[in-house]
């Protein structure tokens, strides 16, 4: 792939933390980004998908490590309730998640993706209230968030204390205010620094790429403007000096 020109690879799977457990009897990840990232060439290696419950300092230090491979977790943590954590299955709780969190930011340069969902069977007023302590304590560089639906044959289908949909949405919508305050906040101190952008599109004068901070199709873009002739696909460094809710302008450099 690398030799025909593909410039970033992504690891995608129901879970990247648990590779190798069924191969080697290990979570082998770690080696398994050393071996890609031992190939000769510029590109990017993007792991999508980090289990919270086993996620481990060997996961963290590779990728906060390994050249290639950019500094991007997307870890689904799907609530900050402790309660609605244990009803969800997961075994990691508020606590153990932030300490992930603060291991992970010491490296300063790490984005942190998740996934909330609210509106889950139980959540209470106070539930919500504890994941938005949450959220506005740890500040989550990217976050999506959906309500909470019933899928027959699931553990949670058959759960009482079904949370009513226009309650739903008025908490999604309270989740994703706080949300858009944050992302802002978190991307205004790319203002002023160099990035190294992956040019994607050009439309109507402005060419349009991705940082190291976004993931394709999901995340935010950079904007910018070049006198010279880009090619989609090709690597350029961009100054940024403007942010909106979830993009950056630049200026090549």
């Amino acid at each position: 792939m690398v030799k025909n020109g593909v410039k970033e690879i992504v690891l995608v799977s129901q879970d990247n933390t648990l590779y190798g457990v069924d191969l080697y009897k290990k979570q082998a990840l770690p080696e398994l980004l050393k071996a890609i990232n031992s190939i000769e060439g510029d590109f990017w290696i993007r792991v999508m998908y980090l289990h919270p419950d086993f996620i481990n300092d060997e996961i963290i230090e590779a990728i906060n490590s390994l050249d290639k491979v950019v500094k991007y977790f997307d870890i689904p943590m799907q609530h900050g309730s402790d309660k609605i954590l244990s009803l969800m299955g997961r075994v990691r709780k508020s606590k153990q998640l932030k300490e992930i969190i603060s291991k992970i930011r010491k490296n300063p340069e790490s984005i942190i993706r998740t996934t909330i969902i609210v509106g889950f069977p139980g959540e209470t007023d106070e539930n919500f209230e504890e994941l938005l302590d949450f959220v506005d304590e740890v500040e989550f560089d990217r976050l999506g968030a959906f309500t909470y639906f019933d899928e027959e044959g699931t553990p949670s289908y058959s759960l009482p204390n079904k949370v009513d949909d226009k309650i739903k949405e008025k908490r999604l919508g309270e989740l994703m205010e706080l949300q858009k305050e944050i992302s802002a906040e978190r991307l205004e101190r790319f203002v002023g620094i160099t990035l190294k952008v992956l040019v994607e599109e050009y439309e109507n004068g402005v060419y349009i790429g991705r940082a190291y901070s976004d993931a394709p199709e999901i995340d935010g873009n950079v904007f910018f403007k070049s006198e010279k002739e880009l090619k989609i696909g090709e690597f350029v460094t961009v100054e940024i000096v403007n942010t909106s809710e979830y993009d950056l302008e630049g200026i090549l450099r």
